[in-house]
């Protein structure tokens, strides 16, 4: 494979993965913004399992009963919303993260993709030269 095909080849190699990434990305900023809706939802429907308020009706037994499994159930509500959910959006978080290092190694391939264009443009004597950074833009892959 000649010099030219390997740069035609590593630009090809960068701008699909990133490509791959900005996808990835989005659909992850997606599913974040998809979440906090979700948990604004469970949010409110969570603030209407205190309601209504117990009337002298509910004693005894049956209002002790009644009182500890309507807290039972804002107990669950509560951590869903407040840790689960808290949860989910740190683990896309750092998958967010993890997509932008990985969008700034292409940018580091990139640039020694462009390096060895320019060296490659000298002349053939300076093809070693571009065959190493052409090699080291792989490797950042």
């Amino acid at each position: 494979m000649s010099l030219s095909e390997m740069l035609d080849h590593l630009h090809m190699g960068i701008e699909n993965k990133h490509a791959e990434f900005d996808e990835m990305i989005s659909r992850l900023k997606t599913a974040k913004s998809n979440i906090r809706t979700e948990q604004d939802l469970a949010q409110s429907d969570s603030k209407e399992i205190k309601k209504p308020a117990l009337d002298s009706s509910w004693k005894g037994e049956r209002g002790t009963d009644f009182h500890r499994h309507r807290k039972d159930a804002y107990s669950v509500m509560h951590d869903i919303v407040n840790n689960e959910y808290e949860k989910y959006i740190a683990e896309i978080d750092q998958k967010i993260l993890h997509f932008e290092l990985k969008k700034m190694e292409l940018a580091v391939a990139s640039n020694f993709a462009g390096r060895a264009q320019d060296v490659m443009e000298k002349g053939e004597d300076f093809a070693n030269d571009v065959k190493h950074l052409i090699e080291r833009g792989w490797k950042a892959l």
